[in-house]
């Protein structure tokens, strides 16, 4: 470690300031081991737990802990994850034990746990250059208690932790707000797309979708929109240094275009394609491999997408007697997923034929309440994009501070009689 050690601060290698031991598990095969009051900690719980751990799937017998390997681990211990997800990391506030996937550090005078929470994060970048290699990338004991760090005084690091703490809680709070709105829309959502805008309809009639307002229809969705399937570009044509770029499948993200795999082509040499030539606000479908762990594959058309054009086995919308915005709330319904999931065809790779999108009945109101409809919809939507990008801003200055925290570029300042501190 090169770098100038900031004035207070001090290298050390962090087994010597940190002791840590990997947890064990005891026999699986043997019912008298397991499902006892011990919790028992995989490295499931802890992806689960974000930062703080308060509870286990699993739970193991005494019998279980003193005829293994496994080890008790006290209450603001802080947990590596070595195998897997590894990395992943976060400070238990319950007494319990752990797999050997995973490393627990539980005694130290040298570091508070939540500034060390934070150190073992920055480190993940550095960890994936260096980890074993076999069938999936592991850390071990030694690469991590061999690793050299920088450490400031307690009453230093207790500050570092309280400012990304609060930097934590903020992303936190965000979420759940974006949880919430979520909920709340899809709640609405249902109610307004069968029964309509609150205290407007006096008169309802029954459906496959329950009792829905008089006025108002059951028809397949291909009676509001078409879809318009994309071009077979052939490969040769691809040219990286053209502007045009091809949605593929690929490139069908879940609510918005992925490019991390971009095709292009040019058109001045292989023809202009009008007719596939996408446009500002177009909704589009990926027809292969519709949804994965992702989410779903439907995607509106921004101005950065532009220019594009529409590949095979992605579908564009095209609608022709409906409100577009309206059409864009029935997509994203649970009632319309539920059917094209159902729809599918193929397990190796699950697709949708044309038919097999525009098949599915919906209520369909007059265009006027269609609009509407979309209208109260879309505030929720503004409401849970503006938390997105205030999510992915905090991710952004969370990243920023831990970078210039960890390292001592930015100091902060102590309370003169919190210099002296323990880490107990």
């Amino acid at each position: 470690m090169s770098k100038k050690v900031p004035e207070g601060w001090r290298v050390a290698k962090l087994g010597d300031v940190a002791e840590a031991q990997s947890g064990g598990t005891p026999l699986r095969t043997n019912a008298l081991y397991w499902d006892g009051t011990i919790p028992f900690m995989k490295i499931e719980d802890m992806t689960r737990a974000k930062k703080y751990l308060s509870a286990t799937e699993n739970f193991i017998t005494e019998a279980g802990l003193k005829n293994s390997s496994a080890r008790m681990f006290p209450s603001n211990t802080v947990f590596l994850a070595m195998y897997a997800s590894f990395g992943c990391v976060c400070i238990s506030k319950i007494l319990c034990s752990c797999s050997q996937a995973i490393l627990g550090f539980d005694k130290s005078q040298h570091i508070i746990p939540d500034y060390l929470y934070y150190l073992l994060i920055s480190m993940k970048s550095s960890w994936r250059r260096e980890v074993q290699t076999g069938s999936q990338p592991n850390l071990s004991k030694g690469l991590v208690l061999g690793k050299k760090v920088i450490l400031p005084p307690l009453a230093e690091q207790e500050k570092i932790a309280e400012i990304l703490g609060s930097v934590d809680a903020a992303i936190d709070s965000t979420r759940r707000v974006i949880d919430q709105t979520r909920s709340l829309k899809r709640a609405l959502t249902q109610q307004l797309l069968t029964k309509g805008i609150p205290g407007r309809h006096a008169k309802f009639k029954d459906s496959p979708f329950g009792k829905i307002p008089q006025e108002w229809s059951v028809a397949p969705l291909a009676t509001i929109t078409k879809l318009q399937t994309g071009f077979p570009f052939k490969s040769s044509w691809f040219d990286e240094s053209s502007k045009m770029r091809l949605v593929r499948g690929e490139n069908v993200g879940v609510g918005r275009c992925d490019w991390s795999d971009a095709r292009r082509i040019d058109t001045e040499k292989h023809g202009a394609f009008d007719e596939y030539r996408l446009s500002l606000g177009n909704i589009i479908i990926g027809m292969d491999r519709t949804f994965t762990k992702a989410g779903y594959k439907l995607t509106r058309i921004v101005e950065s997408d532009l220019p594009a054009l529409l590949v095979q086995r992605v579908g564009r919308f095209q609608p022709k007697e409906c409100d577009e915005e309206y059409l864009f709330c029935v997509l994203k319904s649970d009632q319309y997923i539920s059917k094209i999931k159902n729809n599918q065809k193929g397990s190796d790779l699950p697709h949708l034929s044309k038919t097999e999108i525009l098949e599915p009945n919906i209520p369909i109101p007059p265009r006027r309440e269609q609009a509407e409809i979309a209208t109260f919809l879309a505030s929720f939507e503004e409401k849970e994009n503006k938390e997105q990008v205030l999510l992915s801003q905090l991710g952004i200055l969370k990243v920023a501070l831990m970078s210039a925290l960890l390292s001592g570029n930015i100091r902060v300042s102590v309370n003169p009689k919190q210099e002296h501190r323990s880490a107990a």
